[in-house]
């Protein structure tokens, strides 16, 4: 099977890629802006050099390799969520798939969508929820989700959207919230949190990369997926599990829960996996507590 990747080298692709490399049947083609000298290197993977807008220079050789499974993840800018960047994004990516129709060897595509395309951020999200975009990220992420209904059907081409909730994991910008965390621990400093009774559904890149791969090998309907632990966790306990890890204490958590302690609790939301299990056969294995740990331990080790 020919399975081409956008955004193969970021915090969600190398773990995918890592996981369809098992398979010895699948070829892959991986798009990126790095030089493919500094990524992995396996028989069954080809690294292709290009900036995502610009493909004119590579067109040649994915017509060649006849993708039948793609697998979108690239999403220039971020965090950069302005008019501009996503009305880019939007364009780049029907520019990309439009190309890729007149090909007529793709059957699937799976796209990494967004947890932010609800409405309201509070209590479970269902798929079935009536959403509508409320800034400029989730207009192109809709609307690039909307074309590909469309189009997808029109060419009997399986679309998977999966809406990603919150991922960590090894490889996350330090910047996000949990890699922030565990930084400002390891120096002893206590993190700047000014929402810590709010919750969010965190799920570890390993198992979001567990689900992109079943959903390559297996028939599923079009549609859209949550990818979430189902479950919520306050920023307040993130903390302490960071600090139960790092420190073997829970000084600096107490000083954030001291300084939110007048604060009420404010948005707490979660996927509903009901529908992503009963299609895929699939639950997130990692906890909180262990992924937390692994994050930890891959910062430790420089990666």
């Amino acid at each position: 099977m020919n399975i081409l990747i956008t955004g193969g080298s970021g915090f969600i692709g190398k773990p995918i890629i890592q996981k369809l490399l098992k398979n010895n049947d699948f070829n892959i083609k991986a798009l990126t802006r790095q030089h493919p000298s500094t990524l992995e290197n396996h028989e069954n993977l080809e690294w292709i050099q290009a900036e995502f807008g610009n493909l004119q220079s590579i067109e040649s050789k994915i017509n060649d390799f006849k993708p039948e499974v793609i697998i979108h993840l690239a999403w220039d800018g971020i965090p950069d969520f302005s008019l501009e960047r996503c009305k880019q994004n939007l364009i780049d990516s029907i520019k990309f798939f439009d190309f890729l129709f007149s090909i007529k060897s793709c059957r699937k595509i799976l796209i990494s969508g967004s947890c932010f395309e609800y409405i309201s951020a509070d209590g479970e999200c269902i798929e079935s929820q009536y959403t509508e975009p409320k800034d400029f990220f989730t207009w192109s992420k809709i609307s690039l989700y909307n074309f590909l209904k469309i189009e997808s059907k029109r060419n009997d081409i399986t679309l998977g959207w999966f809406r990603i909730f919150y991922a960590y994991g090894p490889g996350q910008r330090k910047e996000s919230l949990i890699p922030m965390i565990i930084g400002s621990m390891m120096e002893g400093n206590t993190p700047n949190i000014k929402a810590p009774n709010n919750s969010c559904d965190f799920i570890f890149v390993d198992d979001v990369a567990e689900l992109f791969d079943r959903a390559v090998e297996q028939k599923f309907q079009s549609g859209i997926y949550n990818i979430g632990s189902g479950i919520e966790t306050s920023i307040l306990q993130v903390c302490r599990e960071v600090e139960s890890i790092i420190i073997n204490g829970h000084s600096l958590s107490k000083a954030i829960e001291n300084n939110g302690s007048h604060s009420s609790k404010g948005p707490s939301f979660y996927a509903s996996l009901l529908k992503l299990e009963q299609a895929f056969h699939w639950k997130p294995q990692i906890t909180i507590e262990n992924g937390i740990k692994k994050t930890y331990l891959s910062l430790i080790d420089g990666e």
